[in-house]
């Protein structure tokens, strides 16, 4: 309750921190998406690209984001509890985990993403920023 009071909701920081981890992983599925269509030609339209990100292992290391982003999203959803400060927490401390050691191919592949594309460095930034509050 304190926290309303002072201008910003758990619920509005865990809003920012997940479009935050969101526009890292539209980042990271745009250099993949380049990458793909650099072997394999263009990618045509949204549904074409859903169903790649969804089936193809060659964007099967973004799925523990995209799992991420879902548990939050069911947080952010629900009804009742109110959202706490513990719950900031552990969606940072996923976050974070994620971003460092995360599951399989994951880690080296987002490394790898963070160093060779401008664009994922950028948002990839932005989420270490709000991390780091």
């Amino acid at each position: 309750m304190t926290q309303e009071l002072f201008g910003a909701s758990w619920t509005a920081k865990l809003e920012e921190l997940a479009g935050a981890l969101r526009a890292v992983h539209k980042s990271l599925i745009d250099s993949t998406r380049r990458d793909y269509e650099k072997v394999h030609g263009r990618i045509n339209g949204p549904y074409a690209l859903f169903s790649l990100v969804a089936h193809d292992p060659a964007f099967a290391w973004l799925q523990p984001m995209t799992r991420l982003i879902v548990e939050i999203e069911e947080v952010q959803g629900r009804k009742s509890p109110a959202i706490e400060g513990a719950d900031l927490m552990r969606a940072r401390r996923a976050v974070g985990e994620l971003l460092v050691s995360g599951p399989g191919d994951f880690g080296s592949a987002f490394q790898a993403r963070v160093q060779a594309d401008p664009d994922v460095a950028v948002e990839h930034g932005r989420l270490h920023a709000l991390l780091r509050e």
